[in-house]
């Protein structure tokens, strides 16, 4: 069995700062093709999306973000990072809440 996992690539409502959400997008596009190509491929798969209501404190989103929790964030600095993090802290409230898709392409032999 041949399982693929990825964000949802359209409409995702991760909480981004501005650099982070081209980052994001980026990969995201790479990902959508990616699945396309393996779904040309693959006869008898089949996709599901799983959603999760995400209910977060501003501060512990800011600690996720300096750990670089999600791997847009990986390459960059740490002025990247603070820039980004003091734009998270004047956009979004103090709690935080989105709803997280993850897609899981499944293929079966």
């Amino acid at each position: 069995m041949l399982i693929i996992l990825s964000l949802n690539t359209l409409n995702n409502e991760i909480p981004c700062f501005k650099l982070m959400k081209q980052k994001l997008n980026k990969g995201l596009e790479r990902d959508s093709r990616m699945i396309k190509s393996i779904c040309k491929i693959l006869k008898g798969y089949k996709i599901d999306k799983f959603t999760f209501k995400v209910s977060i404190t501003k501060n512990k989103y800011v600690q996720m973000l300096k750990q670089r929790y999600i791997s847009c964030l990986v390459n960059l600095d740490k002025d990247q990072i603070r820039k980004g993090i003091k734009e998270i802290k004047d956009i979004y409230p103090n709690k935080i809440i989105f709803n997280d898709v993850l897609i899981c392409l499944k293929h079966k032999n």
